[in-house]
């Protein structure tokens, strides 16, 4: 049985993970959400996931949406995601922390509101510390 590099970096990339890991990779039933204690792999099981839906479940890339919750996780999904299948299509996958995504809709979508509500594009989002800062300058 003839493999290409394809199959074989795919075999690879599950190569230790247990049952539970590979059954998350290799789930075809939609939506899948990781939810795990620190160093248990899920990372790895995203990534792992997020490369078999594109290259071996042929989905769009840019219908694929990867969620964390830390800066340091989204950057290390990000970086992994596009050694492995490539520059063009990790940059068509919607990937970031919640608050990142969450921020760019309401950017997006935010010119869509009623014109009597006080909300504009140009808005700004504030830390605990920096609304503090803020208000003390302002006193």
């Amino acid at each position: 049985l003839a493999l290409d590099a394809l199959e074989l970096s795919s075999l690879q990339l599950l190569r230790g993970m247990n049952q539970q890991q590979l059954a998350a990779v290799v789930c075809a039933d939609g939506p899948l959400r990781v939810a795990a204690g620190p160093g248990t792999g899920k990372t790895r099981v995203l990534t792992a996931r997020i490369a078999h839906l594109v290259e071996e479940a042929r989905v769009p890339p840019q219908r694929v949406l990867a969620v964390t919750f830390t800066n340091k996780a989204a950057r290390e999904l990000r970086e992994r995601i596009t050694r492995l299948i490539g520059p063009c299509e990790a940059d068509a996958i919607t990937m970031g922390t919640f608050h990142s995504l969450c921020l760019a809709i309401l950017r997006q979508d935010i010119t869509r509101l009623p014109e009597e509500l006080p909300y504009r594009s140009g808005f700004a989002v504030y830390d605990e510390y920096s609304s503090l800062k803020l208000i003390k300058k302002l006193k």
